[in-house]
């Protein structure tokens, strides 16, 4: 194993990642016994309170969503023509189910 250094923001990046992979409340990060679990295996993990791990969310949740918005404007979308005797209205519609942190 090569030399390693903590780093917070890594680690809350991770912590919310987490969070979100196994659908956890936020307040999971003020449980005691998670706490103590985190604490155990590194001392120098600042604890987040639930309020900052909604807030490192959110911020996550923008910066993909702005990643997303470029990559969507790769794809040329044309409208559904309109066929006058149908009552058709074109549509575009998209689920996003996956959320990447690299």
């Amino acid at each position: 194993m090569g030399k390693w250094t903590f780093d917070q923001e890594v680690s809350r990046r991770e912590l919310v990642r987490m969070i979100v992979l196994h659908e956890l409340p936020f307040s999971t990060v003020e449980y005691d016994g998670f706490q103590k679990f985190v604490s155990s295996l590194n001392p120098l993990f600042r604890m987040i309170s639930t309020s900052t791990m909604r807030n490192d969310y959110m911020k996550m949740f923008e910066d993909q969503k702005n990643v997303l918005k470029e990559e969507l404007k790769m794809f040329k979308i044309k409208d559904v023509p309109y066929h006058g005797f149908m009552d058709i209205q074109p549509y575009f519609e998209i689920h996003v189910h996956h959320m990447s942190l690299h």
